[in-house]
């Protein structure tokens, strides 16, 4: 999948610096190191994403300093329709991921 959006994404102007995100998720993401391709650089969207999939396991919020080689794509945000500050980056580029916040289960 990440090879194929490689490929698929539109072209974008390349990150130069490595960038800090955040993800909003369900704590087995963290356990077995298999992380989404969505991530956030606002960590406040990522905690709402967070609160929204608690489970009877909580939730958690990842971050990383991505290198720019992993990210892929970011959407523009478009006020009052799309406003996440989305990267979409290749999940098996990254090098460090911690928790920063954990959300109790429901």
């Amino acid at each position: 999948m990440a090879k194929a959006l490689h490929v698929l994404l539109p072209k974008m102007k390349r990150i130069r610096k490595p960038v800090r995100l955040y993800r909003g998720t369900l704590p087995h993401e963290r356990r077995r190191h298999l992380y989404g391709f969505s991530w956030t650089s606002d960590r406040e969207i990522a905690e709402r994403f967070a609160r929204g999939r608690r489970n009877p396991d909580g939730a958690v919020v990842l971050e990383t300093l991505a290198n720019p080689d992993a990210v892929l794509y970011v959407r523009q945000n478009i006020k009052g329709y799309y406003e996440e500050a989305e990267h979409i980056i290749d999940p098996y580029k990254l090098t460090d991921v911690k928790v920063v916040a954990r959300l109790r289960p429901t």
